[in-house]
């Protein structure tokens, strides 16, 4: 498919050709047909393309994650949410709904996107995380550059490049992809049909409250079970300003730029009321205090699934928080409406379905790129 790049390449070449002193009738015909090809691969033009494509494919039954925000699936999904599988029109039921072993109906992309937003308004993790979809649920390895060590070097005219260890690859093996399921969501017949209340957006907060709560301590076991013990506090119950310092030390200055801290609301508190903390300006922090949070000027991330201070507990990490990768499972996340099941109750169940994963983006013991964790730990005294 054309690019950016082959449109300004047809606009340099009949620049060019309109540069020549001797300039031709032939001349005049080749600028007119560059600049005409330059239209059709524009920026506007790739879009409108990528737009009748997805559009195609709608039209044929094929859902993709582009043509999820389409109007007739937002309405679809509506009708589904309040009347089930029969309010979607025959001729759409294919492709509004799976037909692998999950079931469900293929939320569309605001629902995804309202989902997304409390998720990470819930658990900061979910926000530091980098997120990647796979098309597939199988078992998969991902690539990891983890070169710490290598550097440039300085050599003489003339003088042949020396070989280093350029076998600085590892990969993070992902199993089957597991599936979450949130539990069933029971509603009232009066909320469902109540055209003026946005079901669809209860529905996304509640599932994400719920995923939040499963997947976010997945996330976090994850997470401690790839991290190293950077430092360890001489307290079982406390947390001094010279320990986190030393668990700031214990990072490796790759992943300093991005690093960040996560912890649990009750270990804030605690440091809070220790007066470690600062505000994005660099006061200190009073009640009145807003905006995001930083600790010696690395932000803050607050994850209810981290432990609280405690004896051998590990209450905080330190490090780039983005090599923690959340594997999704492309068209993976679904909503099933149960109309039946809880008619006699004059209720309508909801319940959703979503293939989630995670893996820590660190070489493995004894592999050419080993190093040490781009997350370090602080374990509290036994």
């Amino acid at each position: 498919m054309p690019s950016n790049i082959d449109h300004d390449a047809l606009l340099a070449q009949a620049n060019s050709l309109l540069s020549k002193k001797d300039f031709t009738k032939e001349d005049s015909a080749k600028v007119t047909a560059l600049l005409e090809l330059a239209d059709r691969t524009g920026p506007r033009a790739m879009q409108l393309r990528r737009a009748k494509t997805e559009q195609a494919a709608l039209e044929v039954g094929i859902r993709t994650q582009e043509n999820s925000a389409a109007a007739t699936v937002e309405a679809d999904f509506r009708s589904y949410l309040t009347s089930g599988r029969d309010g979607v029109p025959i001729e759409r039921r294919a492709q509004a709904f799976s037909t692998d072993n999950l079931g469900g109906y293929l939320v569309p992309a605001s629902f995804r996107e309202e989902l997304e937003v409390a998720l990470r308004a819930y658990d900061g993790l979910f926000e530091a995380a980098v997120q990647w979809q796979s098309q597939t649920g199988s078992a998969i390895a991902v690539p990891i550059l983890n070169d710490t060590a290598s550097t440039a070097n300085i050599i003489a005219e003339n003088a042949l490049i020396s070989e280093q260890d350029i076998t600085v690859f590892d990969s993070l093996t992902f199993g089957k992809t597991p599936k979450w399921d949130s539990g069933i969501v029971l509603a009232s017949i009066e909320l469902v049909t109540d055209s003026y209340f946005p079901l669809a957006t209860f529905l996304a907060q509640a599932f994400a409250v719920r995923f939040a709560r499963g997947i976010g301590a997945s996330l976090v076991s994850t997470l401690i079970a790839g991290a190293d013990i950077g430092a360890t506090t001489a307290s079982p119950s406390a947390v001094a300003a010279s320990e986190l310092l030393d668990l700031m030390s214990s990072l490796d200055n790759a992943y300093w730029p991005n690093a960040s801290w996560c912890m649990a609301k009750s270990t804030l508190i605690s440091l809070l009321k220790l007066g470690m903390v600062s505000d994005a300006a660099g006061q200190a922090v009073t009640m009145w205090t807003t905006g995001p949070l930083r600790l010696f000027d690395k932000p803050i991330y607050i994850c209810p699934s981290m432990d609280a201070i405690g004896a051998t507990k590990k209450p905080i990490t330190f490090g780039d928080h983005s090599k923690l990768l959340r594997r999704e499972v492309a068209n993976s996340l679904r909503v099933q409406t149960l109309v039946e099941r809880y008619a006699t109750n004059l209720q309508v169940g909801y319940t959703a379905l979503w293939r989630v994963d995670a893996g820590l983006l660190k070489a493995s013991p004894g592999s050419p790129a080993v190093s040490q964790s781009p997350v370090q730990l602080l374990q509290c005294h036994s």
